[in-house]
This record gives C-alpha cells, sequence and structure tokens, in this order.
C-alpha cells in the first residue's frame, strides 16, 4: 500500500492515518522483532527532501498512523507491504491527515478499489 502526500507548504506537526484494506495485515520483518521504526533509518521512504518525513508509526491491527513533526512542501510518500488473506476486490478505505494541534489542516483522499489475484 502506497501514500502520497502532496502539499504546497510546510506543516507542522501532523498525523496521517491510513485504515488498512478489509483481510490485510502488515507483513513485518521478523529479524527486527517487528519494530518497523528501526527500519526508517535503512530503507524509509523519501520526501523530496532526503530525508523520512515521520518521526514515528504506529502500526495497529485495522490502521497505520504516521506522526510527523514537519512536513516539508512537496510531495512526501510512504509504502507498507500488506498480506491479503483471500482473492478478490475490496475497498480501501480512504486515508486521512490532519494537524495534531490545529483544525485548520486537514485533508482526506478518495476511496479505492483493490484487485487480489490469486
Amino acid at each position: 500500500m502506497k501514500t502520497i502526500v502532496n502539499t504546497p507548504r510546510e506543516l507542522p506537526y501532523i498525523m496521517v492515518e491510513a485504515c488498512l484494506p478489509s483481510g490485510a495485515e502488515v507483513v513485518q520483518d521478523s529479524s527486527k522483532e517487528g519494530n518497523i521504526e528501526a527500519e526508517v533509518q535503512n530503507n524509509a521512504p523519501l520526501g523530496d527532501w532526503g530525508e523520512p518525513w515521520w518521526t514515528h508509526q504506529d502500526v495497529l491491527d485495522d490502521r497505520i498512523v504516521y506522526f510527523g513533526a514537519s512536513l516539508k512542501p512537496g510531495q512526501s510518500e510512504f509504502a507498507t507491504l500488506l498480506r491479503m488473506e483471500l482473492p478478490g476486490k475490496v475497498g480501501v478505505p480512504p486515508v486521512s491527515m490532519e494537524g495534531m494541534y490545529t483544525k485548520a489542516v486537514r485533508g482526506l483522499s478518495n476511496l479505492d478499489v483493490l484487485k487480489i489475484a490469486e
């Protein structure tokens, strides 16, 4: 699952919440005991400025939440490897972005459909 965030200016203290599609689970590297934050130093997706844009990541059963102290202008992205339980079509819930300390910053993506083949 890949999410791209575009912003025309710097945004302080933001949270991006990506709900997982039905039947999906996040694939974690067991050699790092599931610590995704340890992977940020080695292979995290980069923003336009060359560093990961988030400072903390929570992987929950039904969603992934990224927290950033400063989201720079331009395009930033994150990608997560998912394992799907069954083939077919599933709806992908919208991704939301909001300011942690202000209601003036808010964004929402479109709904999407994911086709899973065997």
